[in-house]
Formats: C-alpha cells, sequence, structure tokens
C-alpha cells in the first residue's frame, strides 16, 4: 500500500508540473497522430502519462504502463 502511494504522489507532482509546463512532453507520432504529448514520470518510469497540453484545464488522456502498447491502448479510446 505504501508503494502505490508513492507511485500516485509522483504521478499527481507530475500532473501539477505538466499543467505549469505543459510543452514538457514529447510527441509520439509514432504511436498517435491525436494532439497530445507523453511524459515518462521521472521516479518510476514505468509510467507513462498521456495528455492534451492544449487544454486548461490540462487534460490527462490516460495514466499507462510502459509495457503496454501505447499506440493499441489509444486507438481504443474514445477521444
Amino acid at each position: 500500500m505504501e508503494a502505490a502511494n508513492r507511485v500516485d504522489l509522483e504521478i499527481i507532482a507530475s500532473c501539477r508540473r505538466l499543467a505549469e509546463y505543459p510543452l514538457m512532453g514529447v510527441k509520439r507520432q509514432d504511436v498517435t497522430s491525436r494532439p497530445v504529448r507523453f511524459w515518462t514520470v521521472q521516479r518510476f518510469p514505468n509510467y507513462v502519462l498521456v495528455y492534451r497540453p492544449d487544454t486548461i484545464p490540462l487534460q490527462i488522456v490516460a495514466v499507462l504502463h510502459s509495457k503496454r502498447n501505447l499506440k493499441a491502448v489509444l486507438e481504443r479510446r474514445s477521444w
């Protein structure tokens, strides 16, 4: 439980940083042509945030484990 809380807190901290600096993430044209960016959670690099940098407030589209097929997961999502 404590480990999960640490991951949660770091994801929330990453979201706050991205809200302040939304262009920090990278575009991944190999994954999607949608207007989203990707950010790897620094302390827990197995987690990737997918977000829309042009929205206010910042819209987190997905929090995904990096071992998943990001392209397939995002293609199944309704936008």
